[in-house]
């Protein structure tokens, strides 16, 4: 692999050669000093073997939190440790191919703020729907800070983001608000949307204090938890359908120590390959507190999977069960596929790409 300039063609992020790239990854997070991750079990940044790791598992990309509080502790000074260790973090990502992307992460207030009873209402009730609040003050917001952003540079992707509830349905009241991308359809090209997905259900639990079994709750928690996953799956492709633009899942997770979590986290690893949707998780560096490896979580996310798809992605299918291994005899390979060097060899992956209007299958 090699590191590219990104940009967007349809709904898909691009390299410079055309081909779809696909983004799989986890998000390096520290909310408080020295502000970013360097030791276990967060996810060690500047640790080299940790990077070479996060590569041969898979995994090219990492959404990297920048927080305020760290760059700029004092109004108009500015940490430039912090900074340079960003840098650093970057720099060693992009020695193992592996991208970055900044967060800047929204923690200042409310660290500041919260617990305070007397904040408690909106000055403005309709604001709290999703729809209003993308619409009347996120994407003014997010086109002035597109027009200062693109003064400077012209070339990187500008991820944006919804009130977190906004994307379990389209339009008024629950949608996203947006009807175009921050700097409108000309900044299509460059533009990502980064949505966040928890389900509910395993939030919030049932309404009423009852203790279910075990396979009752597994099967309960999956099914809703799914309907509520599928709705917001579709609803970001129609929203990036409206608006242009890519789309990034930035968070998600859920406890792979317990069976729903790991189904959920299976459920939306599936999902993702349908959409061709790359993602982020949340809360996973695969190693304990002892710096080893957690084989049983690393499992539920390191498949397999198409980095770059030259030609226009139609279906990929990761199979956890079949051991079987078929292969089509007439294959045209537009793709590369990611090398797993951990991986179970018998896993495999269902490919299929169009040449020439003949859809042929991947089957190993």
């Amino acid at each position: 692999m090699t590191t590219f300039k990104m940009s967007v063609k349809g709904k898909y992020i691009v390299d410079p050669c055309g081909r779809v790239r696909i983004f799989r990854g986890i998000n390096g997070v520290l909310k408080y000093f020295p502000w970013y991750p360097y030791k276990a079990p967060d996810p060690p940044l500047l640790n080299s073997t940790y990077m070479e790791n996060l590569r041969n598992w898979g995994f090219n990309v990492i959404r990297l939190e920048t927080m305020w509080a760290g760059a700029e502790p004092q109004e108009g000074q500015y940490n430039e440790t912090y900074l340079s260790k960003l840098k650093d973090i970057v720099e060693l990502a992009n020695n193992y191919n592996i991208y970055i992307f900044h967060d800047m992460h929204q923690d200042l207030l409310t660290s500041a703020l919260k617990g305070l009873d007397n904040l408690s209402g909106y000055d403005d009730p309709t604001i709290f729907s999703p729809y209003e609040a993308g619409c009347r003050n996120l994407l003014p917001v997010y086109n002035i800070l597109n027009a200062a952003i693109r003064t400077v540079d012209t070339q990187t992707l500008l991820f944006y983001e919804p009130v977190t509830y906004a994307i379990d349905a389209n339009g008024f009241p629950l949608g996203t608000g947006f009807n175009t991308v921050p700097g409108g359809n000309l900044s299509a090209n460059l533009s990502v949307l980064s949505y966040h997905w928890y389900c509910t259900t395993l939030s919030i639990g049932l309404p009423i204090p009852v203790t279910l079994p075990p396979g009752v709750t597994l099967l309960t928690t999956g099914t809703t938890c799914n309907i509520q996953g599928d709705l917001i799956f579709q609803a970001v492709d129609n929203d990036i359908t409206q608006t242009g633009g890519s789309s990034f899942l930035t968070e998600f997770g859920f406890d792979g120590r317990t069976n729903t979590g790991a189904q959920q986290n299976d459920y939306v690893l599936d999902k993702s390959d349908q959409y061709f949707q790359s993602w982020t998780v949340w809360g996973q560096s695969f190693i304990n507190e002892s710096n080893n490896i957690q084989y049983d979580i690393l499992s539920q996310f390191n498949r397999p999977y198409a980095y770059a798809i030259a030609g226009t992605p139609l279906f990929m299918f990761y199979d956890r069960n079949d051991p079987c291994q078929v292969n089509n005899e007439k294959m045209v390979i537009l793709m590369t596929i990611f090398p797993l060097l951990n991986h179970f060899d018998h896993y495999h992956v269902w490919f299929v790409v169009n040449n020439e209007n003949i859809v042929i299958k991947m089957h190993f």
